[in-house]
């Protein structure tokens, strides 16, 4: 049977230990004693993990051990079977905590034939975005090192890129937190 393990950066390892005892608005994500099953496959099986604001944090594990399943939770789009999954105090799903949460799959949904700049428009109205979506976006395609290619289509782009413009759609919303399914793709700004 697989398993899942979570590595942290961030608080020292008696700072993790004690993230039960923080405030709650310290902990943006908790997950609960999270099981979920597809079938006869048990994906997650009692989870319980804590993400403290400011916190990196990092999902490990071989295939099939229930990373994109923990996430989906997190995300909303997956319900566990047992326990409870809350983000930003929410419990999840929410509308409300899903509209300050990016979240980027490993393939990019992105449309193929808008500019960069207007794939994070289209994603920035669509998710809601605040009056400083704008300068939300020029933050963000700088921080992915896409600034000079914000006029390019994205078919033009290569794989990488697509990704990169896929984590500044995740983050021109604005979220409070940021998930992503993507491994090792190169995606992760220097």
């Amino acid at each position: 049977m697989s398993t899942l393990s979570a590595a942290r950066t961030g608080p020292t390892a008696q700072a993790a230990s004690a993230a039960e005892a923080l405030p709650a608005a310290e902990v943006v994500v908790a997950v609960d004693n999270v099981s979920k099953t597809f079938g006869r496959t048990r994906a997650l099986d009692g989870l319980t993990l804590r993400v403290i604001r400011g916190e990196k944090y990092g999902l490990l594990g071989p295939n099939g051990s229930g990373k994109t399943t923990l996430i989906r939770c997190m995300v909303g789009l997956v319900l566990p079977d047992k326990g409870r999954v809350t983000v930003l105090g929410r419990t999840v799903p929410s509308a409300a905590a899903a509209a300050r949460v990016g979240y980027m799959t490993q393939a990019p949904a992105l449309y193929e034939d808008l500019t960069v700049v207007e794939n994070l428009h289209f994603f920035a109205r669509l998710f809601g975005a605040g009056a400083d979506a704008a300068r939300r976006i020029e933050e963000v395609l700088e921080l992915v090192d896409l600034g000079a290619r914000r006029r390019s289509p994205v078919r033009t782009l290569s794989g990488g890129m697509r990704q990169r413009v896929s984590l500044a759609a995740a983050l021109s919303t604005g979220p409070s937190s940021c998930s992503s399914t993507n491994r090792r793709s190169g995606s992760t700004p220097s």
